[in-house]
């Protein structure tokens, strides 16, 4: 979710990332009710298993047209953390506490190019993505590794295959910054987790506490309070699709992801996948992505071109000899379009991002907003 304000030169660092990526008028939740938030901006996601099969859905809604890229990234590419504070120092980077080499290549969906990306799936069928969620407030244990949310999620995709090695990772490496983000994880088993930071303390849901495998902008917890004056969740109301109240997208999803009279009349579960995430839209749309996480591909819509395009992770090389590839995410083009990746250079990564500063109408601030993120993801890799 994206947001830029139009800032002093003197304020820029400070609030460089908590501008950008906070929703344009976002409905703040109250402390015991859950606002609506589905008629301007929000997020969607779901794990959808069926028989064999496993999906990951992602809605983004965005009150303006958001700028993208989908993005081939490869093994053997060794890289640094960066932290929230480095943004703020006036000293510039400080000295990196972990590096690593990328073990695994992935397909990833990002509004600011190349390493600070909105989410993704691996070679291992691990699959990372972030939503806001407005009560979030990070860890400041001074013995964790800060990362970067938008860098945190390449790391995951890089390192791990499964959802419990990224949770037993967050005892060693924590995120940072200004972005109120909680993250939804999965792997090719079918495991699911949410990752929150309420009050400074990670809180995490997993196997019999997430009976429901989705997550949207509200803590999960309060979703389940609501959860629970609904038949078989230990109350006596019927969940139906034209449930009313304050966002009910949570409610959806489990009368939809948990209905097998329903899920039985579908044989096509990435269209059922699909049907879900189209009955969560809200009213502004961007795109709405699907990973079928045993076949390995990945598909994808936009609000320019419903139609829908597809890639195969075995269509791509993604060994250390290979270079990074990169799509347009808005290109209207239809079926399988791996053929029309082209390599990925800093000009054109640069490039995506100044499109996005545009859109976001930062004005005099543009050009300095640019050069900094374009140096940032620069700064990530480290030469050999």
């Amino acid at each position: 979710m994206l947001l830029f304000y139009s800032i002093s030169k003197k304020n820029l660092m400070k609030y460089l990332l908590l501008s950008a990526f906070f929703v344009l008028n976002i409905a703040i939740y109250a402390v015991k009710d859950i606002k609506q938030m589905t008629d301007t901006s929000s997020c969607s996601t779901i794990l959808y298993i069926h028989a064999d099969s496993v999906f990951v859905g992602h809605n983004l809604d965005e009150m303006f047209e958001t700028t993208g890229l989908v993005i081939v990234n490869k093994r053997g590419v060794s890289k640094r953390e960066i932290s929230w504070s480095d943004y703020n120092s006036p000293a510039g980077l400080s000295k990196s506490k972990i590096q690593w080499k990328s073990k695994y290549g992935s397909i990833v969906y990002s509004t600011l190019g190349k390493e600070f990306i909105d989410g993704g799936m691996n070679e291992a069928g691990l699959y990372v993505g972030e939503m806001t969620m407005m009560d979030t407030k990070f860890t400041e244990d001074s013995d964790l590794v800060k990362m970067n949310g938008f860098l945190w999620m390449q790391y995951v995709l890089d390192n791990f295959e499964t959802v419990d090695q990224v949770i037993m990772d967050l005892a060693h490496v924590s995120i940072d910054g200004p972005n109120p983000w909680h993250y939804f994880i999965s792997d090719k088993s079918g495991n699911a987790a949410t990752i929150e930071f309420i009050d400074g303390k990670l809180l995490v849901h997993k196997n019999n506490k997430m009976p429901v495998l989705a997550l949207f902008n509200t803590q999960y917890d309060k979703e389940l309070e609501r959860l629970k004056d609904y038949s078989d969740y230990g109350g006596h109301k019927e969940l139906s699709l034209n449930i009313e109240g304050d966002d009910t997208r949570f409610l959806i999803a489990a009368k939809m992801l948990n209905d097998s009279n329903e899920t039985a009349k579908n044989k096509n579960a990435a269209n059922y996948t699909y049907k879900i995430l189209n009955k969560l839209l809200g009213n502004n749309n961007q795109w709405s992505i699907v990973y079928d996480v045993k076949r390995m591909r990945m598909y994808f819509n936009t609000n320019n071109a419903r139609q829908i395009r597809y890639v195969d992770f075995k269509d791509f090389d993604f060994s250390e000899k290979s270079s990074v590839m990169i799509l347009d995410i808005r290109a209207e083009l239809e079926g399988n379009v791996s053929k029309y990746f082209i390599k990925h250079t800093d000009l054109i990564n640069n490039e995506y991002i100044y499109k996005l500063l545009q859109v976001c109408k930062c004005d005099d601030d543009t050009h300095q907003l640019s050069s900094f993120f374009s140096n940032s993801a620069k700064e990530v890799i480290i030469e050999n």
